[in-house]
């Protein structure tokens, strides 16, 4: 059994999409072409053949594999790639930086302590996270923020952590 907790996740959070995604309309008649590549290869085998017709049955398993795999191409080609999201956590002072793929589960790719971070930057669409040595170390094209003015009174708000 699975505990979830009660409350949705309210962490701000920055999220960017690529830049060369493909438009909804390609991306959805991709999809649609797949679908029907995959039922044309089950439907192939509602024809009937004569009885003892071997080579008309084998090109019928060539022809169904070939559009399946075809198909399954498709579908996959008109899918969302993935997308960067950076989730900042007040509470425990640190920003992640995660991918989400087109199965939707986020994974980590980097943490850092906010005690690390020498800046955090959001100017003209860009997110910029620079280390305490003044290297960047992210930097994003920022298409959605969510929470702004509570990642702003997180980030002033939060008292240091002293050693």
């Amino acid at each position: 059994m699975v505990a979830l907790p009660d409350t949705p996740d309210r962490m701000p959070k920055v999220e960017t999409r690529p830049q060369s995604s493909l438009c909804p309309v390609i991306a959805g008649s991709m999809r649609f072409l797949g679908a029907v590549m995959i039922l044309s290869a089950v439907g192939i085998w509602l024809v009937p053949v004569t009885a003892g017709d071997g080579l008309m049955v084998l090109m019928k398993l060539l022809v169904s594999v070939f559009f399946g795999c075809v198909g399954s191409v498709i579908i996959q080609w008109g899918r969302d790639s993935q997308f960067d999201e950076i989730h900042m956590d007040v509470e425990a002072r640190e920003l992640r930086h995660l991918t989400r793929f087109c199965d939707g589960i986020p994974r980590l790719r980097a943490s850092y302590a906010f005690d690390d971070l020498a800046d955090i930057r959001l100017t003209d669409g860009q997110l910029t996270v620079l280390g305490r040595n003044g290297n960047v170390l992210v930097q994003l094209p920022a298409d959605r923020v969510e929470n702004l003015e509570a990642i702003r009174a997180g980030l002033l708000g939060a008292p240091a952590k002293t050693a």
